[in-house]
């Protein structure tokens, strides 16, 4: 799942959303988290600050500790506006500043739309599941890394299947509606 949160600033009541071995608290903020399997997730802050913790830390602790210590000492990784976190195996990647093509990009389906720039089939395939009930199987393991990019709908298959058969001379096969098979023609 993914979702967007504005967060009013107020460190006497802060907002934490926890997921799986991670929470993510606001510190006056708007930024969006993205749940990809039960332990990879992504931390986008498009609007001041959230810190990132292990779940471990309770709520309330981080609730003191956001009233008594600096910024530089609290618990965790501080993500600022324009910088993004993966947290994979619940462990944090570093923080990597991103450009604003790049969070219009991420943020995208907000609006109903999906944009892909040079990704790869498989990372396209993964995305695109997300909002519908199609299960995609890549029969020809080397189409997995053909670049995609486009913009597509959310939920509109067709458009998406029409473009890989025609730019990518991809075969398509539909055995049941809700699964779709892809490889070399």
């Amino acid at each position: 799942g993914e979702a967007q949160f504005d967060v009013t600033p107020d460190k006497s009541r802060p907002f934490t959303v926890v997921s799986g071995e991670k929470s993510f608290t606001a510190l006056g903020t708007i930024f969006n988290v993205q749940k990809n399997n039960s332990s990879d997730m992504e931390l986008l802050v498009t609007e001041g600050r959230v810190l990132v913790t292990d779940t471990l830390n309770q709520v309330s602790s981080i609730a003191d500790k956001l009233l008594l210590l600096p910024e530089d000492r609290l618990p965790g990784t501080l993500v600022t506006t324009g910088e993004k976190v993966t947290v994979s195996d619940g462990m944090n990647k570093p923080v990597q500043l991103v450009s604003p093509n790049t969070i219009l990009r991420e943020l995208s389906w907000q609006q109903g739309t999906l944009i892909f720039d040079a990704e790869p089939l498989a990372d396209v395939l993964d995305e695109v599941s997300r909002y519908s009930q199609i299960n995609f199987a890549i029969l020809d393991k080397e189409i997995a890394n053909f670049k995609v990019s486009g913009y597509f709908k959310t939920g509109d298959i067709d458009s998406l299947i029409t473009s890989l058969e025609y730019n990518f001379d991809i075969k398509v096969d539909k055995p049941t509606n809700r699964q779709i098979n892809l490889q070399l023609n």
